[in-house]
């Protein structure tokens, strides 16, 4: 421990409670829950750093104000707190230095507990080529990690929220995607905190995606629709060898289908067993029932041969699936999730059609748009998330050629702020492990 006894804690009591964790190539201080900041004072004057020579041992040394910034190579792992709280990535490059006082920094909350803000610091670059590192020299620069996207979303609006009360105009503020799709977990929170957005780019509606209703339309079966059409759309997705000719009735009855089939003792297995799965989604919650219709059912069995006969990716079709799952995660009923579709449809359209005169009359909303979209603007905060491996660069980028067309678009975006820039990666996405891109290793620099 710093500043004495055994422990983790900086400072003995009452100071900054830090852990450090071994990522495998950098070091990341998990910031644990803190006391209120000090009236009047910059969360950056009140935590100080660390000595030369990193952290010490039992009765470690104090803080010395104004001491370089270092970061000892780790000896052991420490896990991350529950509930996922933000962390700071410190680089272990020579010449990085803590900001001196630039003005107070919004604190944000996560899991109702106040947090410390994240270590921002003066990221020098050193000269040569128009590189990632170079693209630091100037802007205050702040990367953390978070368990999941949808802490990280949360995590965004909240500090974006903090800014706009602590008097910086939204306009001030810009989120820049690797793809448009990126920004629908961002756009909802958006939406619950009542943060005014534009979008410079055509927001896909997830819901409305095939994909999304086929398994949407699972759910409405198993809730008791029975209209013809609708029945027709996943009947054999996955394949059942159902023919149409056996829905003779704009209402279907299955005892009817089973009777048209039941010289056919398999077919009416296969119909019995759709009832009963249909019965077993009617009362689970949503992110239960996709999973069921997707795992249980064969959902992504009939996605897997899709793609295979039509020579597409499977990945980018399971994924949508994914994505429904992150949403329906967020809801404990049908009725809810349901409702938040139709307001989120609204809320796009709105957007859509408010969009070039937003962007005409630069209402005082936050910038939410595409790396590419991007080129040739400029906002003094900015926000990079989800620098993720396979996000960007993105997964499809194999040649060499298309990986430097990717640290291009990823440069561009970290210079389109003039200052401050926070990079925000997560560890996890759809319950798979996530990699911090190599962009961000880049800068961060190799470990000490």
């Amino acid at each position: 421990g710093r500043g004495g006894g055994g422990g983790h804690g900086r400072g003995g009591g009452g100071g900054v409670g830090v852990q450090l964790l071994n990522t495998g190539s950098h070091v990341v201080e998990a910031l644990r829950p803190e006391k209120e900041a000090v009236p009047g004072k910059s969360p950056l004057r009140q935590r100080q750093a660390p000595p030369e020579g990193g952290v010490g041992g039992p009765g470690g040394e104090g803080e010395v104000p104004g001491a370089p910034l270092r970061v000892k190579a780790p000896g052991r792992r420490n896990g991350l707190q529950e509930g996922g709280l933000a962390c700071a990535v410190l680089p272990h490059k020579e010449g990085h230095r803590p900001v001196k006082d630039q003005g107070p920094l919004p604190q944000t909350r996560h899991g109702g507990e106040r947090q410390q803000p994240a270590v921002l610091l003066d990221l020098p670059g050193e000269g040569g080529r128009a590189d990632i590192e170079s693209a630091l020299h100037g802007p205050l620069s702040s990367t953390r990690v978070f368990e999941d996207a949808r802490q990280e979303a949360s995590a965004i609006a909240e500090e974006i929220r903090d800014y706009g009360q602590a008097g910086i105009s939204y306009s001030h503020m810009a989120v820049l995607f690797r793809t448009n799709g990126g920004a629908r977990l961002l756009v909802e929170k958006f939406m619950e905190y009542n943060i005014p957005f534009q979008m410079r780019d055509v927001l896909p509606n997830l819901y409305e995606h095939w994909i999304s209703r086929d398994i949407l339309t699972y759910v409405s079966i198993a809730r008791g629709n029975r209209e013809r059409g609708q029945i027709l759309k996943i009947i054999n997705r996955p394949k059942r060898y159902i023919s149409r000719d056996a829905f003779e009735t704009a209402q279907v009855d299955f005892e009817r289908i089973k009777s048209f089939y039941q010289e056919k003792d398999w077919m009416v297995k296969r119909l019995e067993q759709l009832e009963a799965d249909l019965e077993i989604i009617k009362d689970m919650a949503p992110a239960a029932a996709v999973n069921y219709i997707r795992k249980a059912v064969g959902y992504d069995d009939y996605l897997r041969e899709y793609a295979g006969e039509r020579r597409l990716d499977a990945e980018e079709l399971l994924e949508i699936g994914d994505q429904l799952l992150e949403s329906a995660a967020g809801y404990q009923t049908m009725d809810t999730w349901k409702g938040h579709m139709k307001e989120y449809k609204e809320e796009l359209m709105k957007k859509a059609q408010e969009s070039e005169r937003l962007w005409e009359n630069d209402r005082d909303s936050v910038a939410v748009m595409t790396m590419h979209s991007a080129k040739g603007l400029e906002y003094p905060i900015v926000y990079i998330p989800d620098a993720n491996e396979g996000v960007t660069p993105h997964n499809k980028a194999i040649l060499k050629e298309d990986l430097e067309e990717e640290r291009r678009m990823f440069y561009v975006a970290m210079t389109r702020a003039k200052d401050r820039l926070h990079v925000y990666f997560t560890k996890e996405r759809y319950h798979k492990k996530q990699e911090v891109s190599r962009f961000v290793k880049e800068y961060l620099g190799p470990p000490r």
